[in-house]
């Protein structure tokens, strides 16, 4: 997952670093014509942008099996506490989007967190995570889009 993450935080980097190295390569090609110098310019590396985003968003499948073995009442709990904490995620804004799977125990979220670690420990937290078989899909914004937030 490092992997794909570090794409997608150099993707969310990249799109600032182009209206920034943009920005800069104006302001510096300006200043070299003013001066009468060559036309050279350098543009930091988007390493040190990447450290200006906060938050990342995921889409995340959870598909819950829980076993046919377990007594009733504890399933109940369970689904209480994770109801619980799903309001509290979506209240706190983490817990973006939430949507069901028609024909399935199952449900399709968009999370709105720091990193991957971040979403690791909620996910992980969760009273049904034992229970759940979880697939993980970092976003980035797409440059098409029409929306400035993409919320």
């Amino acid at each position: 997952m490092t992997s794909i993450l570090s794409a997608v935080v150099w993707c969310r980097a990249n799109e600032k670093a182009n209206d920034k190295a943009d920005d800069l390569i104006d302001r510096a090609t300006g200043a070299a014509a003013i001066a009468g110098r060559p036309q050279s310019v350098f543009v930091p590396a988007v390493s040190s942008l990447q450290r200006e985003f906060i938050a990342m968003l995921f889409h995340v499948e959870m598909d819950v099996r829980i076993p046919h073995d377990i007594a009733a009442e504890k399933v109940d709990a369970l689904k209480q506490a994770e109801r619980v904490r799903a309001m509290e995620l979506q209240r706190a804004g983490t817990w973006r989007h939430l949507w069901r799977v028609a024909g399935r125990y199952a449900n399709v979220s968009i999370f709105d967190v720091s990193g991957a670690q971040e979403l690791h420990d909620i996910l992980s937290g969760l009273p049904l995570f034992p229970f759940m078989e979880i697939q993980v899909t970092p976003l980035c914004r797409h440059p098409s889009s029409i929306h400035d937030d993409d919320r």
